[in-house]
């Protein structure tokens, strides 16, 4: 039964832990603008596609 309940707080806080990374990642890098975009690279690092709408 202890190991249930252990068990069980840890995947709350995981998922505490998840959604406060995912709140923090959204407030610290904001979407970028069209402008913002075309000023500069507008490939993706991560897919090397063209972006037209992304975050910084």
């Amino acid at each position: 039964m202890y190991l249930t309940v252990r068990a069980f707080q840890k995947a709350a806080q995981d998922v505490i832990l998840s959604r406060r990374a995912i709140r923090n990642m959204n407030t610290l890098y904001p979407d970028a603008t069209p402008e913002e975009l075309s000023s500069g690279d507008n490939v993706c690092i991560i897919c090397r596609e063209e972006m037209t709408s992304g975050c910084k």
